[in-house]
């Protein structure tokens, strides 16, 4: 327990007369400064102010919605997404114009989205949510000189380690970030540091252009392995499940289908389960020779366990937060379980290899991972847990299968539930076809992947060293 003294004084810093000791200890110790050793210093409040404009959607038009989330702004700054958004359909928290000189910033601890200028999109096509706080600059600041400093680690550490209010997706306070201090940076200053970085901005923007997702490697490759039209993911509706976000097809589906021709495993009778574009991925897949999940695991498939948490370093937990459909984010880690909860859930005891998918939540639902490294690792209830036979099949080979078309639509298809709370059956993914190939060819198709998945990760490299350099030059002129 941590306990934290402050005077009753100090509770009408905040609006809300917060009582949590971290906010404290920010407010006592630090004084919200950005930089602990800087005394000329200003507040964000001076140099920032919100620019809120409501969008107008006009009768008959399609726009692009965007929310919060990584899957839809990249730790980049970039969309990668987007919602089909009309005047009579759309969230009503799908409501802000922006202009091309706003910074705007995710309110929500969890986007991990950066604070972005978007300047060559049209701003009269976009809409953000009401997750995203939309700024601009004041006079005697320039706007992308405060996005760089937005984007500092120590400011997204302030932010994550001090300000954040609720629990589960918890999200701070425009007022507290105002209160952030940073170095008082003359408008000259700002322009030679503009100055400085224009190669390097230069240099990360044509490495933008020749990034590939890694949902378009596995699809370019299985395409042709399995001989299919490539563009025929893009035909998959964007529904409840992780792998039909990339979609951009929102529209209304209906079709014809008799009572004879109904999904007859289950009956079911929704229009994902018997939908024709899931027919014809079906037919795909069963005109390779095929087998079930069930046929190729060590042990049923079943969900983690609830983890009692500790604050001491023991055992990390691994839960829908962490899973990314592109590798564990084990560095982002801050939850931990006790060794002897780690010992009493031997079902929750995670191994190198384990595939990791995530079984409940809208749009949450069915993002998947593999487990690479041998530490020990706590799975989350919400985490179902593949253990495959490896004599069998290749667990690389099946993660890349159930992140393809072939898994993205067994996986829509299988989940139950509305609204936001879709839950995923550990006994229908063991019901899942798969491909029956042989070990060699499945290792011939992951290499290929791999590969591919290489030369995209040497190129994120070098746009995180290109950014490090500018967060360098950035620091040596504040300081």
């Amino acid at each position: 327990m941590k306990i934290t003294n402050t005077k009753l004084s100090s509770l009408q810093a905040d609006n809300f007369y917060r009582l949590d000791e971290k906010f404290y200890i920010t407010f006592n110790i630090n004084q919200w400064k950005l930089f602990k050793d800087s005394n000329n210093n200003i507040k964000f409040k001076y140099i920032l102010a919100q620019d809120n404009k409501i969008f107008n959607y006009e009768d008959n038009e399609e726009y692009y919605g965007v929310p919060t989330g990584a899957s839809y702004i990249n730790k980049n700054g970039q969309i990668i997404n987007y919602d089909i958004v009309t005047k009579e359909k759309h969230p009503g928290r799908i409501k802000y114009k922006i202009s091309n000189d706003n910074i705007i910033i995710s309110s929500l601890r969890l986007a991990r989205s950066p604070a972005t200028i978007f300047e060559k999109i049209n701003t009269n096509k976009y809409i953000f949510s009401n997750g995203f706080y939309i700024l601009k600059a004041k006079e005697n600041w320039n706007n992308r000189f405060l996005m760089y400093m937005l984007r500092l680690p120590q400011l997204k550490n302030l932010l994550d380690n001090n300000i954040y209010r609720g629990i589960g997706i918890s999200s701070y306070k425009i007022d507290d970030l105002l209160k952030i201090e940073i170095p008082n940076i003359s408008l000259e200053k700002q322009k030679k540091f503009l100055e400085k970085i224009k190669d390097k901005e230069n240099i990360i923007y044509d490495l933008y252009k020749r990034q590939i997702k890694t949902n378009q490697i596995i699809n370019k490759v299985f395409s042709k392995e399995f001989e299919y039209d490539e563009n025929l993911i893009n035909e998959v509706r964007k529904g409840m499940t992780y792998g039909t976000q990339s979609s951009t097809n929102s529209e209304l589906n209906t079709f014809n289908c008799t009572i004879s021709k109904l999904d007859s495993d289950n009956l079911r009778l929704s229009v994902r389960a018997n939908s024709n574009i899931f027919k014809r991925v079906e037919k795909i897949l069963k005109h390779n020779d095929c087998i079930q999940i069930k046929d190729v695991i060590k042990e049923p498939i079943h969900n983690g366990a609830k983890p009692v948490y500790t604050e001491n370093v023991d055992i990390p937990v691994i839960k829908t937060t962490y899973l990314t459909n592109n590798g564990v984010d084990t560095s982002s880690i801050t939850e931990f379980t006790t060794m002897e909860n780690y010992e009493k859930y031997t079902d929750a005891q995670l191994k190198n290899k384990d595939i990791l998918i995530c079984n409940i939540g809208k749009c949450s639902c069915g993002k998947i991972d593999i487990k690479e490294d041998d530490i020990d690792s706590f799975g989350a209830n919400e985490v179902t847990i593949i253990r495959t036979d490896n004599g069998k099949y290749n667990p690389k080979f099946l993660l890349y299968v159930l992140r393809s078309i072939f898994g993205i639509y067994q996986i829509e298809k299988a989940y139950t539930g509305t609204t936001n709370q879709i839950h995923l059956n550990p006994k229908d993914v063991e019901d899942f076809i798969i491909p029956n190939i042989s070990l060699d060819l499945q290792e011939k198709i992951v290499k290929e992947i791999d590969e591919k998945i290489k030369e995209q990760n040497e190129i994120e490299n070098q746009i995180i060293e290109e950014q490090e350099k500018i967060e360098k030059i950035l620091l040596e002129i504040i300081k």
